[in-house]
């Protein structure tokens, strides 16, 4: 097994045995799916509005897509991480490598609440991106496919 497949199994299963003992403790956990490096995500659901936050440090600004899913109630953030060039040539050795870069994709499933998808919001600060999603009556709910425009808030974010 390769390094990267021996690493991604064994945060797979670190992310399994710590959602098994939520479970246990009562607190069912919603899993998110992904392909490529995977950031982490809080999912947190208040009266009015359903948040989701992703750590996206390293990432520019326009490299992050925000898809809405009706089919599947879900949100999917897409993007690419990029190595920087530090070494110009250099030849190195690497002592430890513990940053992914290149793509991803996190398909994160939605609470069970209508929303309304013309009121959603996205910000990128300081590495967080944070996505507000407005929550509706049922009888109110607009289903409709979405791709959302990421803005920055605050100091420039790269």
């Amino acid at each position: 097994m390769a390094r990267k497949e021996l690493e991604e199994w064994i945060y797979i299963s670190g992310a399994d045995l710590r959602a098994g003992a939520e479970e246990l403790r009562g607190r069912p956990v919603k899993r998110a799916r992904g392909r490529g490096w995977t950031p982490h995500v809080d999912v947190l659901e208040t009266e009015k509005r359903i948040w989701i936050i992703v750590e996206l440090a390293g990432v520019a600004i326009d490299q992050i897509g925000i898809f809405y899913s009706q089919d599947r109630h879900s949100v999917t953030i897409r993007g690419i991480r990029e190595q920087e060039a530090l070494l110009q040539g250099e030849r190195a050795v690497y002592h430890q490598l513990e940053i992914e870069y290149g793509e991803f994709a996190r398909e994160i499933a939605l609470p069970d609440s209508p929303i309304d998808p013309s009121q959603v919001r996205a910000t990128y600060r300081q590495g967080l991106l944070t996505v507000m999603i407005a929550k509706t009556e049922p009888e109110r709910a607009i289903y409709v496919r979405r791709t959302l425009t990421v803005r920055s808030s605050g100091p420039k974010s790269t």
